[in-house]
């Protein structure tokens, strides 16, 4: 971890600016699933607690940096036409989305600017980014955000799959009620096969611990 955490911070540091996508992957750590491949009588507890704290390290480590980029909320425009599809936009989208999964992994010291990031995210990858960290803090802001999310896009099937995902993928205390709260939902219904995976086959395979 020692020579571990210099790397990461130098290497994120220096491609934050220049190269937003490239850095985002620096910060994206390994999944729990793609642990266990390498690991045999794997005990994903065990794998599940060393990746958390690894998390915290490296958040611990870049908190100075993670922050601005969480808080950075201009709008996502191209020439004034709106949403930028261009590889340097995604980029910019996908290095602030890393900033808040990694200070989600320091608790509730960032949940106030995490909840602001859900408030003002400019397009779906950032609001999605910023309600799946929420769900790794034990808090009533992440279904707090739920609601809200729900609220904008009920009359979108596609979209809640996504929110019926994020819900089954985190790992929280109240996971097996929460699944239980989810599959009595009126537009739960196990013959939509999109609605199954968004909610069983995300918990089978996100959701190991």
């Amino acid at each position: 971890l020692a020579q571990l955490l210099p790397a990461i911070d130098a290497s994120a540091r220096a491609a934050s600016s220049s190269n937003p996508a490239f850095a985002a992957l620096l910060l994206h750590l390994p999944t729990l699933g793609d642990l266990i491949q390498d690991v045999r009588d794997a005990d994903p507890d065990h794998i599940q607690a060393q990746r958390v704290a690894l998390r915290q390290a490296v958040a611990s480590r870049l908190e100075d940096m993670l922050v601005p980029l969480a808080e950075r909320s201009s709008p996502d425009r191209s020439g004034g036409r709106g949403f930028d599809p261009s590889a340097a936009a995604a980029g910019r989208r996908s290095l602030r989305t890393a900033a808040m999964s990694l200070l989600s992994a320091l608790g509730g010291r960032h949940e106030a600017l995490l909840a602001r990031a859900f408030e003002t995210a400019p397009t779906m990858t950032e609001s999605l980014g910023a309600l799946t960290a929420l769900s790794a803090i034990e808090s009533e802001a992440f279904d707090r955000a739920l609601a809200a999310f729900e609220g904008r896009w009920a009359h979108a099937p596609l979209v809640m799959d996504k929110w019926y995902s994020v819900q089954a993928g985190a790992v929280r205390a109240d996971i097996r009620e929460r699944l239980t709260r989810l599959m009595k939902r009126s537009d739960f219904d196990l013959r939509n096969p999109n609605r199954v995976r968004s909610l069983a086959a995300a918990f089978a395979m996100s959701n190991l611990v």
